[in-house]
């Protein structure tokens, strides 16, 4: 081998090495640099914004649901707690399984993603793009908000006497959330005049999401009133007895009542009972003509198991009660009992109570 050629080839490893080392320099510089390039370029990559999102649904995040819960629907909770909303939420996610996939979006900077929870519908959430906020220029995706389903509201209904304030929990319902006014009660038609008020009735009904709350009715004297009904049906507040203007009038009311059912079982005379019926009222019409020889024959008649109440003033000078009696008349062939049930109408003139109506009752 030539001395020229042995000078070549001692001096190709050397050359081909330092070829081969600038090049791996070269290429592990580039690495270096283009290293954080990638890095930052993956970062505007928005399915990271995603995941993260995705964790509030993940971790069942009951008390953000509720936050964005509100500022979409302000009127939405108004008078349930927050409490009851992470109860209600609890009980809905545990055990869930959430995933998520990307929605239409009108807007080119805001993805929108929908997720469900064990394969139903269950929210939504949104990512904003920001522009050049990364190191080389790049933008990224921040999470913007979310959503969630609510509760199906149930409407619950009161029926209560119109002068009455009612309560459904710690909200007192107003006319705002009156769904019918003026309900005829078993009173109406039976009013002296026309300027008499009649006692009425009003339906409120009212949205809530967990449940009914506790109902509650006071009436103008600020007393409980009595409720029936339940959840379902809708509730009804029973108006009060007036026990002063019972204590006031009981004993005018009985001696009405007794010399009534003597009245018609003819053992009391027209004049005489029309002495207690206020004159120019419908009592007064229908007494004058009544046929009380239906009876027939008998040589007694008394009342047993007297019961009055439902003792109910409308004005200062009227008012009504009910009364129900057995009435037992005696025969020649033997003692008939008659049930008897009415509802009596009473007017004051002159500091006396007088009868001006009155109805049978079932």
């Amino acid at each position: 081998m030539s001395k020229k050629r042995k000078k070549r080839r001692k001096l190709f490893y050397p050359i081909y090495f330092a070829v081969v080392f600038a090049a791996v320099a070269a290429i592990w510089f580039a690495c270096g640099r283009l290293k954080p390039y990638l890095a930052d370029y993956e970062r505007s990559d928005p399915k990271y914004a995603a995941e993260e999102a995705m964790r509030y649904f993940e971790s069942a995040d009951a008390a953000t649901f509720y936050r964005y819960a509100q500022q979409a629907n302000p009127d939405l909770f108004r008078y349930e707690s927050e409490q009851d909303y992470i109860d209600w939420m609890n009980g809905l996610t545990r055990d869930g399984r959430f995933e998520y996939a990307m929605a239409y979006s009108g807007d080119p900077a805001v993805r929108r993603y929908n997720v469900r929870l064990n394969g139903e519908k269950f929210g939504s959430f949104s990512l904003r793009e920001k522009q050049g906020t990364t190191e080389y220029g790049f933008p990224t995706w921040e999470f913007d908000s979310l959503a969630t389903i609510v509760p199906a509201a149930t409407t619950y209904s009161v029926t209560a006497p119109s002068d009455a304030a009612v309560y459904a929990g710690s909200q007192r319902l107003t006319g705002e959330d009156a769904v019918e006014t003026g309900i005829p009660t078993v009173w109406a038609g039976h009013m002296l005049l026309e300027e008499t008020p009649v006692p009425t009735l009003t339906r409120y009904a009212f949205l809530r999401f967990f449940g009914c709350p506790e109902i509650s009715v006071t009436d103008a004297a600020g007393r409980a009133c009595a409720l029936t009904g339940d959840e379902r049906s809708g509730f009804t507040a029973l108006r009060n007895e007036d026990s002063a203007l019972r204590a006031e009038t009981e004993a005018r009311v009985i001696e009405i009542i007794k010399a009534f059912s003597s009245f018609t079982s003819s053992d009391l005379s027209t004049y005489n009972m029309l002495k207690l019926v206020r004159k120019g009222t419908k009592a007064y019409t229908i007494i004058e003509n009544f046929d009380n020889n239906w009876f027939g024959r008998h040589s007694s008649a008394r009342i047993q198991n007297l019961e009055t109440d439902n003792y109910i003033r409308f004005t200062e000078d009227t008012m009504a009660c009910d009364a129900r009696y057995d009435y037992v008349v005696q025969y020649t062939d033997g003692e008939k009992t008659y049930d008897t049930a009415y509802r009596f109408y009473f007017v004051l003139r002159n500091g006396q109570w007088f009868l001006y109506d009155f109805e049978a009752q079932a």
